[in-house]
């Protein structure tokens, strides 16, 4: 892991559902220092999230997934995302990350042709 890799898992593993506001706080701190990376985006969006503060994550979820965040924290991404769409009543949107999500990580049968 690297360096902001381990400050992040910190924080996280540090975070009170009951009161995030620290979290948040800690995450937006390194947004300062890292205003454009994928993962942190990400990181602040699913504080203010689990915060309840759904319509502030909306966009650092989309700027997340704009700045080229992939992998499993992609597929976290739509879930949650997607999540906060239905709260925020856009059904629709919703519905969408939830399909990336099932095409993300959906696995391959071995019939399937891998090249195709």
């Amino acid at each position: 892991m690297t360096s902001l890799e381990d400050r992040l898992e910190s924080i996280f593993s540090a975070r009170d559902r009951e009161n995030m506001q620290p979290t948040i706080d800690a995450f937006l701190e390194v947004l300062a220092e890292h205003p454009d990376h994928p993962e942190v985006l990400y990181q602040v969006g699913g504080a203010y999230d689990t915060d309840g503060q759904e319509s502030v994550a909306e966009g650092y979820y989309q700027r997340a997934m704009e700045a080229g965040l992939d992998g499993e924290s992609l597929r976290k991404c739509y879930l949650q995302y997607g999540s906060t769409l239905r709260n925020l009543g856009e059904l629709e949107r919703s519905t969408e990350m939830f399909l990336r999500d099932a095409s993300v990580s959906r696995p391959r049968s071995r019939w399937e042709c891998s090249s195709c």
